[in-house]
């Protein structure tokens, strides 16, 4: 099985600010569904059941970000770019290890 892959782009969103936290949340989201665990409804990671098991193996995921400039209804090219995209996951990465380490085992 190959790295799972991510393409973080077409978010239809208005703002570099927005796109950053939409990246945020679609980061923390990715690394906590392929880490083992499994979540209560306030964020925390809990074990739940044997179905819930760390991966095996050395798991690396890929967030691409857009690097493209074509302009669609659901890209804009002014704040959805691969800067703004870096922000989103640093941001989601150190929230990830001071409050959810275990996501990114």
């Amino acid at each position: 099985m190959g790295s799972p892959r991510a393409m973080t782009y077409d978010s239809g969103v208005a703002s570099s600010s927005q796109y950053q936290t939409w990246i945020a949340g679609q980061t923390t989201r990715i690394l906590r569904a392929v880490s083992g665990g499994a979540w209560s409804l306030d964020g925390k990671h809990v074990r739940l059941d044997g179905k819930h098991v760390p991966p095996r193996n050395e798991l690396k995921v890929l967030i691409g970000l857009p690097g493209f400039y074509t302009a669609t209804n659901a890209h804009n090219l002014e704040f959805e770019n691969a800067a703004s995209g870096a922000l989103g996951v640093r941001t989601a990465l150190s929230s990830l290890k001071r409050d959810d380490p275990k996501s990114l085992n």
